[in-house]
């Protein structure tokens, strides 16, 4: 029989499944990308244990039909962007609608309908993952990962990946070598930024942070669109991702189903109006497990008063 699972987008989330199934004695052909083919039926106790381990890693089990297809019309994209050796020569609409066996027009009003965005700007969220994992690799050219993706010219993927993540490709290549830097001393890094950005810190804020970062205190660095241009070495050693996971990327990647949904609300309000926020919300690390994060955010101004960033600090509740 074949059951279907959100959230399941990474090979790690495969392994995660594997380990699961194993431990409930669920024997299994074939586990893909949202998708898991048993070798038998599952009792009615077998599929509530499932729906609860799954859960507990931040994946679930899913019933509903519609829920089904929305997943596989998301698992078809990743696989055919991430992991295709190279992406299809038809249009995305013909490749689709052949793959799932149904008209276009229904998988795309609804995906629109549940998702509330739609197929192609999935589509493009996807390529533009794909770029950013490209550019960090360093083993292909920007010419040759246009071709590579199927973009018209090198023009067309930099205004794309601008307008997603408002960044360059050229700063974004950058961001690489300040980790480099940040494996030295992430002090010295923060005082290149602020020289860099020319921001307005006295010196009770620079001792501040400074005494974070040398503490040990997770450091996030965005721009005004929350999208993530630095995150410390505690960072990525709290929350397991790597720093391909987290660069072009907004924090709401770390944020799950049990994420509440009133502080992801006051947290954006006080984002929105610039203004300081402390808060706790519970995250989820690259393997599903969840924790309880504390953290300040603070907005970030030039010397002439303009908004250039916003720096998070936190730190794990136990």
């Amino acid at each position: 029989m074949k059951i279907y699972i959100r959230y399941m987008v990474s090979r790690r989330c495969k392994l995660v499944v594997q380990a699961i199934l194993d431990q409930l004695g669920l024997q299994y052909l074939l586990v893909d990308l949202g998708e898991v083919e048993l070798k038998a039926e599952m009792t009615a106790d077998q599929r509530d244990q499932l729906k609860i381990a799954l859960l507990i890693v931040g994946l679930e089990l899913m019933d509903d039909k519609k829920a089904i297809l929305i997943e596989k019309i998301k698992t078809l994209i990743i696989d055919m962007v991430h992991y295709a050796d190279e992406l299809p020569k038809t249009n995305n609409s013909d490749y689709i609608s052949q793959k799932l066996n149904y008209d276009y027009t229904y998988l795309t009003n609804l995906f629109s309908q549940v998702t509330g965005t739609t197929i192609e700007h999935y589509i493009i969220t996807q390529r533009i993952e794909r770029v950013k994992e490209l550019l960090l690799y360093d083993k292909l050219n920007l010419t040759q990962i246009a071709y590579k993706l199927n973009y018209s010219s090198v023009a067309h993927l930099s205004n794309q990946f601008k307008k997603v993540t408002g960044l360059t490709t050229t700063f974004f290549k950058k961001l690489k070598r300040h980790h480099r830097l940040a494996q030295h001393d992430e002090v010295l890094l923060f005082d290149e930024f602020s020289k860099l950005f020319a921001w307005s810190l006295n010196g009770r804020q620079s001792h501040y942070y400074h005494r974070s970062i040398r503490r040990g205190c997770i450091m996030v660095l965005t721009n005004p669109m929350q999208t993530i241009l630095w995150a410390s070495r505690s960072f990525l050693t709290m929350t397991g991702y790597k720093p391909i996971d987290v660069l072009g990327k907004t924090p709401h990647f770390l944020l799950g189903p049990g994420s509440d949904a009133t502080t992801i609300r006051f947290i954006r309000k006080q984002l929105n109006d610039i203004q300081t926020l402390e808060a706790d919300i519970l995250n989820y690390r690259s393997n599903g497990e969840t924790f309880v994060c504390h953290l300040r955010i603070d907005p970030l101004h030039n010397q002439q008063g303009e908004l250039t960033h916003f720096i998070g600090v936190e730190y794990e509740q136990v």
